[in-house]
């Protein structure tokens, strides 16, 4: 079924290959022949591009989306219908931080570090317009050619939020491995379950587990929801002999204090690691560079 539209064109995109699908859509590698570029096309499946009330959430959210402009969000392009076809084209980046992953289970604390200042860069921006993600987990974060992390699918998740398709049944929001307690509860949500979804995914990164797994996923919300209190901030990856900083577990781990409480906000996030990253890099220097001048030390930590 979603061969269909390989070598087939919708509106001016010519699609070539499948290279992702969902639970509502697939994602095609595409090309535009009018600026010369590779997008990708994400295209609903049949059974909702026939659902007027799902189209219509979707384009909508899309269009939202759309008009989100910042180096670490990707770019929407257009929004539109071909025939029974219900797509829109964005910015295509061909690796990300699943790929990553699935190389290595776990990644060094700098790099977490980075994706980390530049995610939470786009949630501050994305917050501040009034969007929220709802959907942040390893799967939507990719990386542009120049290795900058960049936050895909904004809007998708509120497109499904409270659709109740041709079942009856309200379809689920988001990734339970990655919910937000609230979000488990089906409260109202905001921009503090996108915090709470990236400390998962880069605890993820970082320790090559999940905090919460099971069998199901209303297993997996209930611990959510009944033991993030128990869950003891396990240690990131060490960096030379040093263990992770409080100012890095306060944004990043779930289960501590801090974190739980969620009184980082997304604009504080890059400031807050950044220093956690700087106090780290310090420690490490003591015991093999205590002859460093201000100078030195300066010019070795702008080098991570």
């Amino acid at each position: 079924m979603s061969e269909r539209h390989i070598g087939q064109t919708l509106g001016k995109y010519r699609i070539d290959e499948l290279i992702g699908s969902g639970g509502f859509a697939w994602v095609y590698k595409a090309f535009d022949p009018e600026l010369e570029i590779h997008v990708a096309l994400k295209v609903l499946k049949p059974q909702f591009a026939g659902d007027e009330t799902f189209e219509h959430r979707f384009r909508r959210e899309a269009a939202t989306a759309a008009k989100l402009r910042h180096p670490n969000i990707i770019k929407i392009y257009s929004v539109g219908r071909h025939g029974e076809a219900v797509y829109f084209a964005m910015d295509y980046y061909p690796s990300g931080l699943a790929d990553r992953l699935e190389v290595a289970s776990s990644l060094p604390e700098e790099f977490v570090v980075r994706v980390g200042i530049d995610v939470a860069q786009a949630l501050g921006y994305a917050h501040r317009e009034g969007v929220i993600h709802r959907d942040i987990k390893v799967d939507n974060i990719l990386f542009d050619a120049h290795g900058n992390a960049v936050v895909a699918d904004f809007g998708i998740a509120r497109a499904v939020s409270g659709y109740t398709g041709q079942t009856g049944t309200n379809m689920v929001v988001g990734t339970p491995q990655y919910f937000a307690p609230e979000q488990a509860r089906a409260k109202p949500l905001d921009g503090r379950a996108d915090i709470y979804s990236l400390g998962v995914t880069l605890y993820r990164a970082s320790t090559g587990r999940l905090p919460f797994e099971g069998d199901d996923w209303y297993e997996i919300a209930r611990q959510h929801v009944e033991e993030l209190g128990k869950l003891r901030a396990r240690r990131f990856r060490q960096f030379g002999s040093a263990g992770p900083s409080q100012q890095l577990q306060a944004a990043f781990v779930p289960g501590h204090k801090a974190f739980q409480q969620r009184t980082v906000q997304p604009v504080q996030v890059p400031d807050r690691v950044t220093d956690g990253k700087k106090r780290l890099q310090i420690h490490v220097q003591r015991g093999v560079a205590q002859r460093c001048d201000i100078h030195q030390r300066y010019v070795a930590m702008r080098r991570l």
